[in-house]
């Protein structure tokens, strides 16, 4: 064999192997860096069956933090404990994801979400409590209390189970207990796929259901001063920022979830409100204060704690008849602080 033909066929089997390692790279990861030959082949069969069918769905999952993360289709769409099953091109999945699904990686937050009103009591406000089993409204009214022991809204007789499905469960399903025993679907404001965290601050987001003439908080943020500068300057907001690294240096302009939510524990406006507000941006705020200047990290949650004692210890008085004047008063054991 002459030199000629065996330089012709290195050169051949080079240019072979190179090419092999150029198109295993342009591979997607999650392809190519999980262990397990399994979720190897759930994740990139699944994704040519999706894309095939429906582009728009893999073209969502590639963009959210999941597909980063390397977690592929069928470790949400695998059947959790209680749901029904149904086979979709070779994988049995479940026919209805619900929180039960999300709960597997995230039951902290799927705990905070209970706790809220977004959850059972949400629920309860259409059909009361009779949709609910004993245990989920005995949780609920611990930390709702009055808001899920209740009968059903008179709408429900008036208007008929048609007009209660396509109008108002559109908004309230969001605590609407499944057939698994879980309550909710996080996609309500997460959205399905992109599973964003950037979507679920988003004003227009709580605008789906927080508008109207009968709530309208959507039209009254919008007219504030927080609204307009949201408007003018969302382009410069981190939105996608983690919520453990989150701070007001990445929102500055208060969203709903700034003042409403703290994690996934969604309030209304009390007297003790403003405090809690405080409480939750100041606590934000310390992240990166404890980081860039430590020597004042004692100091400041030192007046932090001081706030919370005097937050839960605020009293207000009736008004004094004075104009533009109120009264306020912090009481400390037997001594009374007067400001007016």
């Amino acid at each position: 064999m002459s030199f000629r033909s065996v330089f012709i066929a290195v050169v051949i089997a080079f240019a072979l192997i190179v090419a092999a390692f150029l198109i295993n790279r342009a591979r997607p990861k999650i392809e190519t860096d999980q262990p397990s030959a399994d979720l190897v082949r759930a994740s990139g069969k699944m994704r040519r069956v999706s894309r095939a069918h429906s582009i728009s769905v893999v073209h969502e999952y590639e963009m959210s933090l999941h597909a980063r993360k390397g977690v592929n289709c069928l470790d949400c769409h695998q059947p959790a404990a209680g749901q029904n099953k149904e086979d979709h091109h070779g994988f049995v999945i479940s026919t209805a994801l619900t929180a039960g699904n999300c709960r597997s990686c995230h039951e902290n937050i799927y705990q905070q979400f209970l706790h809220s009103r977004h959850a059972a009591r949400a629920w309860a406000a259409i059909y009361g409590e009779k949709s609910l089993t004993p245990e989920q409204v005995n949780f609920s009214e611990t930390y709702q209390p009055g808001g899920t022991r209740r009968p059903p809204h008179p709408f429900v007789q008036g208007e008929g189970a048609s007009a209660m499905t396509s109008g108002c469960e559109q908004c309230h399903s969001v605590g609407k207990p499944n057939a698994d025993g879980t309550i909710g679907n996080c996609t309500a404001c997460h959205t399905r796929h992109t599973s964003s965290v950037r979507i679920a601050r988003l004003p227009s987001t709580c605008a789906q259901c927080h508008m109207g003439p009968d709530h309208s908080q959507i039209e009254i943020y919008e007219e504030s001063k927080h609204g307009v500068m949201f408007q003018a300057q969302e382009h410069l907001l981190n939105l996608d920022a983690p919520p453990k690294s989150l701070t007001t240096r990445d929102m500055f302009v208060p969203t709903c979830a700034t003042c409403h939510i703290e994690r996934h524990r969604w309030r209304r406006h009390h007297p003790r409100s403003f405090g809690a507000i405080v409480l939750l941006s100041g606590e934000r705020t310390l992240r990166s204060l404890t980081y860039s200047a430590p020597f004042a990290a004692p100091l400041a949650y030192t007046g932090l704690g001081f706030l919370i004692i005097m937050n839960r210890m605020v009293v207000r008085a009736p008004w004094n008849g004075q104009s533009g004047c109120c009264c306020w008063r912090w009481e400390v054991s037997s001594a009374t602080l007067s400001l007016a």
